[in-house]
């Protein structure tokens, strides 16, 4: 590359770290959350159909809002439909967390979680391809090097913590907490 064409793709590529950042921050997230929502929801009932309501709660997101999505981030400042999805996402996510934490935690709780989660799951993931060409133009080469490490990041992040690995631990339930069971930590029968 000449001096001119190296300065042109340095300026392009400039934004491309943080947008790759902020995207395996959240598909590392999304891919903890698939494995834990399911082994929480087994912990909180015996029942095969609650858990797998819950597990189908991640995927019928995108059956249903899954192009609307797509269409409004197309539409939408990019940055800031990235930034609210991940804002809502984090805000869910707490609000599940002071439910564990007050005892108040239920499988259809869990659902409606999950379910918002999803939903503001396609909207980040929408826009954050949608957005790839506004940061680094649409030199083709450039493009397809920026997608290709976009999807190595998003199979990976969303792959670190799998719901086989998160099975795993099931078995010995160390790692759920006591408040999560429906009954008094007192009268709870842990093997731990």
């Amino acid at each position: 590359m000449t001096a001119p064409a190296t300065e042109r793709h340095a300026n392009r590529t400039r934004g491309v770290a943080p947008l790759l950042a902020s995207t395996a921050i959240s598909v590392t997230g999304d891919g903890a959350f698939i494995a834990a929502a399911p082994l929480l929801a087994a912990a909180l009932t015996s029942s095969p159909v609650a858990v797998s309501t819950v597990t189908a709660g991640f995927y019928v997101p995108w059956l249903a809002f899954g192009l609307p999505a797509g269409a409004l981030a197309d539409r939408w400042p990019r940055r800031r439909v990235m930034v609210v999805a991940d804002l809502v996402r984090a805000f869910m996510l707490a609000a599940l967390v002071a439910a564990i934490l007050a005892g108040l935690i239920s499988v259809p709780l869990l659902v409606a979680v999950v379910v918002c989660v999803g939903i503001a799951q396609c909207f980040f993931d929408s826009a954050a391809q949608a957005i790839i060409p506004a940061v680094v133009g649409r030199d083709k080469d450039v493009l397809a090097h920026v997608n290709g490490r976009y999807w190595a990041l998003d199979t990976t992040g969303r792959a670190i913590v799998r719901p086989e690995q998160g099975t795993t631990f099931r078995g010995r339930r160390c790692f759920l907490p006591r408040i999560s069971r429906s009954r008094p930590a007192a009268t709870s029968k842990s093997p731990c």
